[in-house]
Protein backbone atom coordinates (compact mmCIF):
# COMPACT_ATOMS: atom_id res chain seq x y z
CA UNK A 1 0.00 0.00 0.00
CA UNK A 2 2.99 2.44 -0.44
CA UNK A 3 3.63 2.83 3.81
CA UNK A 4 6.38 4.04 5.00
CA UNK A 5 8.44 1.40 6.70
CA UNK A 6 10.01 2.41 10.33
CA UNK A 7 11.94 0.53 13.11
CA UNK A 8 11.18 -2.23 14.97
CA UNK A 9 9.70 -2.04 18.53
CA UNK A 10 12.15 -4.19 19.88
CA UNK A 11 15.88 -3.49 19.48
CA UNK A 12 18.93 -5.56 19.81
CA UNK A 13 20.81 -2.34 19.23
CA UNK A 14 23.68 -1.67 21.62
CA UNK A 15 25.01 1.15 22.30
CA UNK A 16 26.27 3.45 19.74
CA UNK A 17 24.26 1.90 16.75
CA UNK A 18 26.73 -1.31 16.88
CA UNK A 19 23.98 -3.90 15.03
CA UNK A 20 22.68 -2.49 12.32
CA UNK A 21 20.47 -5.13 10.60
CA UNK A 22 16.82 -4.09 9.95
CA UNK A 23 14.00 -5.44 11.89
CA UNK A 24 11.16 -6.22 11.85
CA UNK A 25 8.15 -3.08 11.11
CA UNK A 26 6.42 -2.41 14.25
CA UNK A 27 5.26 1.02 13.80
CA UNK A 28 5.36 4.04 10.96
CA UNK A 29 8.31 6.58 10.65
CA UNK A 30 7.13 8.65 7.71
CA UNK A 31 8.14 12.14 6.68
CA UNK A 32 5.43 12.61 3.67
CA UNK A 33 3.45 16.27 4.13
CA UNK A 34 0.84 15.01 5.99
CA UNK A 35 -1.34 18.17 5.48
CA UNK A 36 -2.13 17.78 2.34
CA UNK A 37 -2.22 14.01 2.45
CA UNK A 38 -4.78 14.13 5.72
CA UNK A 39 -7.30 16.80 3.17
CA UNK A 40 -6.97 14.44 0.35
CA UNK A 41 -8.27 11.45 2.99
CA UNK A 42 -10.82 13.63 4.25
CA UNK A 43 -12.21 14.62 0.25
CA UNK A 44 -12.14 11.31 -0.67
CA UNK A 45 -14.28 10.51 2.75
CA UNK A 46 -17.17 12.59 1.44
CA UNK A 47 -16.97 10.69 -1.78
CA UNK A 48 -16.75 7.54 -0.33
CA UNK A 49 -17.97 7.45 3.56
CA UNK A 50 -17.81 3.80 3.65
CA UNK A 51 -14.37 3.23 2.80
CA UNK A 52 -12.16 1.31 5.40
CA UNK A 53 -9.34 1.38 3.16
CA UNK A 54 -9.37 5.30 2.99
CA UNK A 55 -9.91 6.13 6.81
CA UNK A 56 -6.79 3.74 6.95
CA UNK A 57 -4.43 5.35 5.11
CA UNK A 58 -5.51 8.49 6.71
CA UNK A 59 -5.10 6.77 9.87
CA UNK A 60 -1.05 6.08 8.17
CA UNK A 61 -0.76 9.86 7.97
CA UNK A 62 -1.88 10.64 11.57
CA UNK A 63 1.17 8.20 13.24
CA UNK A 64 3.43 9.30 10.82
CA UNK A 65 2.72 12.73 12.25
CA UNK A 66 2.36 11.40 15.68
CA UNK A 67 5.96 9.84 15.47
CA UNK A 68 7.67 13.04 14.27
CA UNK A 69 6.12 15.80 14.80
CA UNK A 70 6.32 15.76 18.82
CA UNK A 71 4.10 12.89 19.81
CA UNK A 72 1.22 15.14 19.95
CA UNK A 73 -1.64 13.20 22.30
CA UNK A 74 -4.36 14.41 19.31
CA UNK A 75 -2.44 12.88 16.54
CA UNK A 76 -2.21 9.65 18.80
CA UNK A 77 -5.80 9.33 18.88
CA UNK A 78 -6.79 10.74 15.40
CA UNK A 79 -4.95 7.98 14.33
CA UNK A 80 -5.99 5.72 16.39
CA UNK A 81 -9.95 6.38 15.95
CA UNK A 82 -9.43 6.38 11.64
CA UNK A 83 -7.77 2.56 12.49
CA UNK A 84 -10.52 1.86 14.23
CA UNK A 85 -13.34 3.10 12.00
CA UNK A 86 -11.57 0.82 9.13
CA UNK A 87 -11.43 -2.25 11.21
CA UNK A 88 -15.12 -1.91 11.92
CA UNK A 89 -15.72 -1.28 8.28
CA UNK A 90 -13.21 -4.15 7.13
CA UNK A 91 -13.22 -6.81 10.18
CA UNK A 92 -10.69 -9.31 8.11
CA UNK A 93 -8.05 -6.45 7.20
CA UNK A 94 -5.40 -7.56 9.09
CA UNK A 95 -2.67 -4.29 8.85
CA UNK A 96 -5.53 -2.45 10.63
CA UNK A 97 -4.90 -4.19 13.84
CA UNK A 98 -1.37 -4.34 13.25
CA UNK A 99 -0.90 -0.54 13.07
CA UNK A 100 -3.33 0.15 15.43
CA UNK A 101 -0.99 -2.00 17.55
CA UNK A 102 2.00 -0.38 17.11
CA UNK A 103 0.44 2.95 18.47
CA UNK A 104 -1.03 1.10 21.41
CA UNK A 105 2.19 -0.34 22.31
CA UNK A 106 3.87 3.11 22.44
CA UNK A 107 1.53 5.00 24.64
CA UNK A 108 2.14 1.69 27.25
CA UNK A 109 -1.14 0.03 26.89
CA UNK A 110 0.17 -3.92 26.68
CA UNK A 111 -3.23 -5.93 26.87
CA UNK A 112 -4.85 -3.89 24.23
CA UNK A 113 -1.69 -3.42 21.60
CA UNK A 114 -1.15 -7.97 22.36
CA UNK A 115 -4.66 -8.36 21.36
CA UNK A 116 -4.28 -6.25 18.40
CA UNK A 117 -1.29 -8.12 16.97
CA UNK A 118 -2.77 -11.47 17.91
CA UNK A 119 -5.89 -10.47 15.64
CA UNK A 120 -3.41 -9.28 12.96
CA UNK A 121 -1.43 -12.83 13.32
CA UNK A 122 -5.30 -14.11 13.06
CA UNK A 123 -5.88 -12.37 9.82
CA UNK A 124 -2.85 -13.40 8.11
CA UNK A 125 -0.92 -10.15 8.73
CA UNK A 126 3.16 -10.89 7.86
CA UNK A 127 3.81 -12.78 10.89
CA UNK A 128 7.30 -12.38 11.53
CA UNK A 129 6.58 -8.92 12.70
CA UNK A 130 3.17 -9.49 14.55
CA UNK A 131 5.29 -12.59 16.52
CA UNK A 132 8.42 -9.95 17.19
CA UNK A 133 6.15 -6.77 18.07
CA UNK A 134 4.29 -8.80 20.32
CA UNK A 135 7.51 -11.19 22.18
CA UNK A 136 9.05 -8.32 24.18
CA UNK A 137 5.35 -7.27 25.08
CA UNK A 138 4.59 -10.49 26.74
CA UNK A 139 8.10 -10.33 28.09
CA UNK A 140 7.07 -6.65 29.54
CA UNK A 141 4.28 -8.60 31.74
CA UNK A 142 6.83 -10.73 33.78
CA UNK A 143 6.18 -14.37 34.69
CA UNK A 144 4.12 -17.04 32.37
CA UNK A 145 4.63 -14.48 30.14
CA UNK A 146 8.43 -14.68 29.32
CA UNK A 147 7.48 -18.16 27.69
CA UNK A 148 4.79 -16.76 25.63
CA UNK A 149 7.70 -14.36 24.40
CA UNK A 150 9.75 -17.07 23.58
CA UNK A 151 7.27 -18.67 21.56
CA UNK A 152 6.41 -15.52 19.22
CA UNK A 153 10.13 -15.44 18.83
CA UNK A 154 9.45 -18.88 18.02
CA UNK A 155 7.55 -18.17 15.55
CA UNK A 156 9.28 -15.20 14.28
CA UNK A 157 12.00 -16.82 13.23
CA UNK A 158 9.93 -20.22 11.79
CA UNK A 159 7.74 -17.57 9.16
CA UNK A 160 10.68 -14.45 9.00
CA UNK A 161 12.85 -13.67 6.32
CA UNK A 162 17.17 -13.51 7.09
CA UNK A 163 16.68 -10.36 9.09
CA UNK A 164 13.63 -11.26 10.76
CA UNK A 165 15.22 -14.62 11.89
CA UNK A 166 18.79 -12.92 12.57
CA UNK A 167 16.65 -10.08 14.96
CA UNK A 168 14.45 -13.06 16.07
CA UNK A 169 17.05 -15.17 17.19
CA UNK A 170 18.90 -12.48 18.89
CA UNK A 171 15.96 -11.40 21.04
CA UNK A 172 15.41 -15.00 21.87
CA UNK A 173 19.17 -15.35 23.01
CA UNK A 174 18.75 -12.03 25.15
CA UNK A 175 15.41 -13.85 26.89
CA UNK A 176 17.06 -17.24 27.19
CA UNK A 177 20.09 -15.36 29.09
CA UNK A 178 17.64 -13.42 31.05
CA UNK A 179 16.21 -16.96 32.57
CA UNK A 180 19.65 -18.21 32.88
CA UNK A 181 19.63 -20.72 30.44
CA UNK A 182 22.92 -20.18 29.04
CA UNK A 183 23.38 -23.02 26.91
CA UNK A 184 20.29 -22.25 25.13
CA UNK A 185 21.28 -18.72 24.66
CA UNK A 186 24.42 -19.39 23.76
CA UNK A 187 22.70 -21.82 20.57
CA UNK A 188 20.86 -19.05 19.61
CA UNK A 189 23.48 -16.23 19.10
CA UNK A 190 25.67 -18.91 17.45
CA UNK A 191 22.74 -19.49 15.15
CA UNK A 192 22.44 -15.23 14.77
CA UNK A 193 26.11 -15.49 14.01
CA UNK A 194 25.92 -18.01 11.18
CA UNK A 195 23.45 -15.03 9.36
CA UNK A 196 26.64 -12.65 9.57
CA UNK A 197 29.99 -14.26 10.16
CA UNK A 198 31.24 -10.44 9.94
CA UNK A 199 28.72 -10.26 12.63
CA UNK A 200 27.29 -6.93 14.33
CA UNK A 201 29.92 -6.20 17.84
CA UNK A 202 26.71 -6.56 20.05
CA UNK A 203 26.54 -10.14 18.85
CA UNK A 204 30.21 -10.45 19.99
CA UNK A 205 29.54 -8.95 23.40
CA UNK A 206 26.33 -10.43 24.05
CA UNK A 207 28.09 -14.18 23.27
CA UNK A 208 31.57 -13.40 25.46
CA UNK A 209 29.11 -12.46 27.95
CA UNK A 210 27.56 -16.18 28.64
CA UNK A 211 30.77 -17.66 27.63
CA UNK A 212 32.58 -16.01 30.70
CA UNK A 213 29.90 -17.49 32.79
CA UNK A 214 30.12 -21.17 31.32
CA UNK A 215 33.68 -20.38 32.73
CA UNK A 216 34.75 -20.72 28.42
CA UNK A 217 37.30 -17.67 29.56
CA UNK A 218 39.71 -18.03 25.95
CA UNK A 219 36.59 -18.39 24.18
CA UNK A 220 35.19 -15.48 25.45
CA UNK A 221 38.35 -13.40 24.67
CA UNK A 222 38.34 -14.39 21.22
CA UNK A 223 34.74 -12.92 20.83
CA UNK A 224 35.64 -9.65 22.61
CA UNK A 225 38.41 -9.30 20.73
CA UNK A 226 36.42 -9.68 17.44
CA UNK A 227 33.74 -6.93 18.99
CA UNK A 228 36.75 -4.63 20.26
CA UNK A 229 37.70 -4.91 16.35
CA UNK A 230 34.75 -4.23 14.39
CA UNK A 231 32.92 -1.75 16.73
CA UNK A 232 31.97 1.60 14.82
CA UNK A 233 34.17 4.80 15.46
CA UNK A 234 31.44 6.11 15.92
CA UNK A 235 30.11 3.58 18.95
CA UNK A 236 29.84 4.86 22.15
CA UNK A 237 32.84 4.45 24.30
CA UNK A 238 30.93 2.64 27.21
CA UNK A 239 30.44 -0.20 25.19
CA UNK A 240 33.69 0.00 23.86
CA UNK A 241 34.90 0.32 27.78
CA UNK A 242 32.55 -2.86 28.85
CA UNK A 243 34.23 -4.89 26.32
CA UNK A 244 37.63 -4.10 27.44
CA UNK A 245 36.61 -4.46 31.18
CA UNK A 246 34.86 -8.03 30.26
CA UNK A 247 37.85 -9.20 28.57
CA UNK A 248 39.70 -8.45 32.06
CA UNK A 249 37.65 -10.26 33.96
CA UNK A 250 38.43 -13.36 31.16
CA UNK A 251 42.26 -12.50 31.69
CA UNK A 252 41.49 -12.34 36.04
CA UNK A 253 39.55 -16.17 35.31
CA UNK A 254 42.37 -17.91 33.80
CA UNK A 255 44.92 -16.05 36.26
CA UNK A 256 46.73 -13.58 33.78
CA UNK A 257 46.54 -11.02 36.42
CA UNK A 258 49.13 -8.90 34.48
CA UNK A 259 47.87 -8.41 31.60
CA UNK A 260 44.21 -8.24 33.29
CA UNK A 261 45.93 -4.73 34.49
CA UNK A 262 47.61 -4.07 31.47
CA UNK A 263 43.25 -4.20 29.98
CA UNK A 264 42.48 -1.77 32.82
CA UNK A 265 45.48 0.71 31.53
CA UNK A 266 43.81 0.62 28.18
CA UNK A 267 40.17 0.67 29.53
CA UNK A 268 40.94 3.98 31.71
CA UNK A 269 42.16 5.32 28.45
CA UNK A 270 38.49 5.43 26.81
CA UNK A 271 37.27 8.81 27.55
CA UNK A 272 34.44 11.24 25.77
CA UNK A 273 36.27 14.76 25.28
CA UNK A 274 34.19 17.60 23.33
CA UNK A 275 31.99 14.55 22.00
CA UNK A 276 35.23 13.12 20.41
CA UNK A 277 35.99 9.70 21.70
CA UNK A 278 39.73 8.89 22.28
CA UNK A 279 41.47 6.01 21.14
CA UNK A 280 42.19 3.18 23.67
CA UNK A 281 45.97 2.74 24.45
CA UNK A 282 46.51 -0.89 23.50
CA UNK A 283 46.24 -1.94 20.52
CA UNK A 284 42.89 -3.45 20.06
CA UNK A 285 43.44 -7.22 19.74
CA UNK A 286 46.53 -7.10 21.89
CA UNK A 287 45.31 -8.55 25.16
Amino acid sequence: MGLTAGAACHSVCHAGGTVCIPAPRCCLLGIERRPARQRGTAAALRIKPDSGDIYFHRGVAWSNSYYNRGRKPGDFQKAIDDYTRSIEIEPEFAEGYFQRAGLLSEQGQVEEAIADYSKAIEKNHKASSAYFCRAPLWQSTGGAGIAKAIADFDGAIRTGDEDDQFMALMARGEAHHGLGNLELALADFNAAAAYYPKGPPGLYEKRAAILLELGRAREAIVDLGEGIAAASPLADPRFIANMYEQRGQCRMQLGETHLAQLLATGLSCICVALGKQCAPCLPQSSV
